[in-house]
């Protein structure tokens, strides 16, 4: 039964989402009224992808096999997409036009809002194929609604904080909605909307995509730790990255570490900078997302949360090891070995609970700044049970170069 408190939490959700939901609604309507109609251009086909960088990355091998697809039969591909992933999209998927989107303005800043409609409209595609899974009312219906192509493509699924009047509003923009994939991992989910365009999804992992270190200084060894998440809630905590780095740096002295996040994580990766010690170096908030891949493309191990960086190493083919809650367990990590392609698998490590699957409504009270039980659960110890191995050489790594770990189960 889900308690008093939970209730309360999702009530108070989808009060704010309705308020949106008419907020929003109200002003798109006036702006794509007065932006008028356009002619659809035959061929052009636009593929909308407009969620966060962990799930732009697990997405990423999919949308090169439909990207590559629509260019083999002579479409023009225009990718819709995070304006922080522009330049990671053009790098990845070479040969499509790539619009940006500021996820932030777009729900902030109303004059950013209604610009970015307009141009949308002007965009003019005959197909919209939009793979995020659940849709989101207020940014991606709103992107499809706004490119306006007579075919549209989508899931059948929505956040479940989403009002009723949101979710009948949002289909409408849609000419064709595929039946939801509950309770499966996404990998799963970008290959049925593949298949379900008649497209093959990758057949095989992703060859290591190592590159050599963004900065020419990082030719050594290092290790790369990755503390910050989207919420602080979903942290292991900062003095646990420090004490497990120097676990490892102990265990291979030869090695650097260099610590990194976005702007806002500077302090914290500062404290655990200082933490593990001289070798470590804080270079959170001075990596764009790009020189960001490559420095996880050239690390020797990446630490993490349940967040972006375990996504990018296993794109890159770079060992990982990612401490992971309960709130969407088995969404994104761990990853489905059967249906994920990639050659090297993030290993994640866990505390199981009975209330695994809360989508982050926690029925535990803590602090704003205290990670939920689920993640302080997790030990120092599990984390090194799950890097150890990935510290021996390749040839005698074995079979825990991915999976899943938790105190008593094997990966």
């Amino acid at each position: 039964m889900m308690p008093s408190t939970v209730k309360l939490r999702l009530v108070m959700r989808r009060a704010k989402r309705m308020l949106e939901f008419l907020a929003f609604g109200l002003l798109d309507r006036g702006v794509l009224r007065v932006a008028g109609t356009t002619v659809p251009v035959a061929g052009r086909t636009a593929i909308v992808q407009l969620e966060l960088l962990g799930d732009f990355f697990l997405w990423l091998p999919f949308g090169q096999a439909l990207a590559g697809a629509l260019a083999s039969r002579g479409d023009e591909v225009i990718l819709v997409c995070p304006s922080e992933c522009v330049a990671l999209a053009a790098r990845e998927i070479p040969g499509c036009q790539v619009a940006g989107v500021d996820r932030g303005r777009f729900t902030r800043d109303w004059g950013y809002r209604a610009s970015m409609l307009r141009r949308l409209r002007r965009l003019a595609p005959s197909e919209t194929l939009a793979m995020s899974y659940p849709r989101d009312g207020i940014i991606m219906d709103a992107v499809v609604r706004a490119l306006a192509a007579p075919s549209a493509v989508g899931w059948a699924a929505e956040f479940s904080d989403r009002p009723w009047m949101d979710c009948v509003a949002g289909r409408r923009a849609y000419s064709r909605l595929l039946p939801p994939l509950p309770r499966t991992h996404q990998h799963r989910r970008h290959a049925g909307f593949l298949a379900a365009c008649g497209v093959q999804p990758p057949s095989r992992p992703v060859a290591g995509r190592r590159r050599d270190a963004a900065d020419g200084a990082d030719t050594g060894p290092y290790l790369l730790v990755m503390p910050g998440a989207s919420r602080a809630f979903r942290s292991w905590p900062a003095e646990r990255f420090a004490a497990l780095a120097r676990r490892i740096l102990q265990r291979q002295p030869g090695w650097k570490c260099i610590v990194s996040g976005t702007a806002a994580e500077r302090d914290l990766a500062r404290s655990i900078a200082g933490a593990i010690g001289p070798v470590a170096e804080n270079r959170a908030g001075e990596t764009l997302p790009e020189a960001l891949l490559d420095l996880i493309a050239g690390a020797s191990l990446v630490l993490g949360n349940d967040s972006a960086a375990g996504h990018m190493a296993a794109y890159c083919g770079t060992p990982s090891v990612v401490a992971v809650g309960g709130g969407h367990f088995g969404r994104c990590y761990p990853y489905d070995s059967a249906a994920s392609p990639v050659a090297v698998m993030p290993v994640t490590v866990h505390e199981s609970m009975d209330c695994f699957g809360c989508d982050w409504l926690c029925r535990y009270r803590t602090a704003p700044d205290v990670p939920y039980p689920c993640v302080q659960a997790i030990s120092v110890d599990a984390m090194w049970l799950a890097v150890e191995p990935l510290l021996a050489p390749v040839g005698e790594r074995g079979s825990r170069a991915g999976g899943s770990a938790e105190p008593g189960l094997q990966c």
